[in-house]
């Protein structure tokens, strides 16, 4: 669950209603996922260059020093309205098309009542990202039962369209680092990473927030879920930053080409720079309901597998910057 700012003020001087919120979120976490935490905040250096953990629904979100964390937590809030706006607008026009049905024709398939709950949970709790796994499977049901979702609505309300090409450019663009190692190795990964990456001030300051994945005890459905994503600063794809973008793209190279924990990294909607570190724009599941309205290729590049977005004429540092340090398997 996001951490968010409490109304509530703390007796101790300069803490925060959000300082009190995070108190409360790290210790309600299980001992495994505690543990965790802790080695993560343990290691070398890890002080000197980041804000202790905030704890974020499948992750560990890791804000660096220079960045005030409740600030950065409402600005993502507000940046992701919209996507929670298309993800509401979507269920409404489904919810619509499902009460105007014959009774007996709905109530003949459990599933779609079940999938259509699931997916207003998503609107209540502004879960928005979570909300396409129930849209796709309302989708595929709506369709055996002979209504085409994405023409109907696309025929019927154009208007729709807005909600999914008028999300902010910060969200398009997004530009991500997605890694994906053992759940074992992760710490020493990462120390890795604070001692030849982090602790390089510029290469830092390309560095909006890192996620590690919690241990997730055998949960399939987070198989393919990166173990640790850098998210850079928005202003990493101005090409007056490009030198320092290169140099960070070294950096993670020199990393690793030797590593021995990877895992085949999920290709989906990612240009697989190295054997499990995928380079993205925006974010997957999002990607996955543009494709599901059918609006995929209108905003993502299909020449590379929609990791990037469509040309737009202004020179970008990804993907060309990539080509030099990419993995060759050599």
């Amino acid at each position: 669950m996001t951490v968010v700012p409490s109304p509530e003020a703390d007796p101790r001087p300069g803490v925060t209603g959000y300082d009190q919120d995070l108190e409360e979120s790290r210790a309600k976490l299980s001992p495994q996922v505690a543990r965790r935490m802790a080695e993560i905040e343990a290691v070398p250096g890890y002080g000197s260059y980041f804000h202790s953990c905030v704890p974020n629904n499948y992750v560990f979100i890791l804000v660096p020093l220079a960045t005030n964390r409740e600030l950065l937590v409402e600005r993502i809030k507000t940046l992701t309205t919209p996507l929670n706006e298309a993800n509401e607008a979507t269920y409404q026009y489904c919810f619509d098309i499902i009460k105007r049905m014959p009774r007996n024709e709905v109530l003949e398939h459990d599933s779609l009542i079940q999938r259509m709950g699931g997916w207003k949970r998503t609107v209540s709790t502004s879960a928005n990202l979570q909300g396409v796994a129930f849209a796709e499977k309302v989708f595929a049901t709506l369709a055996d039962l002979g209504v085409d979702v994405r023409a109907r609505w696309q025929a019927e309300v154009p208007e729709m369209r807005k909600f999914f090409t008028q999300v902010p450019d910060e969200i398009e663009r997004l530009l991500r680092i997605n890694i994906s190692v053992r759940q074992d190795s992760v710490v020493g990964v990462l120390r890795q990473l604070i001692e030849s990456v982090f602790a390089i001030p510029e290469c830092l300051a390309l560095i909006e927030k890192v996620e590690v994945a919690k241990p997730h005890a055998g949960d399939a459905s987070l198989v393919n879920y990166p173990t640790l994503i850098l998210y850079l600063v928005s202003e990493a794809n101005d090409p007056g930053r490009r030198a320092e973008v290169e140099a960070l793209l070294q950096r993670l190279h020199a990393v690793f080409a030797d590593c021995p924990h990877g895992l085949a990294a999920d290709p989906t909607y990612a240009d697989p720079w190295h054997p499990f570190v995928t380079l993205t724009q925006g974010y997957r599941l999002w990607k996955r309901y543009l494709e599901l309205v059918g609006l995929l290729g209108e905003i993502y590049d299909s020449d590379f597998q929609y990791a990037y977005l469509r040309p737009s004429g202004t020179p970008g540092n990804f993907p060309g910057l990539l080509s030099a340090y990419r993995h060759t398997g050599s």
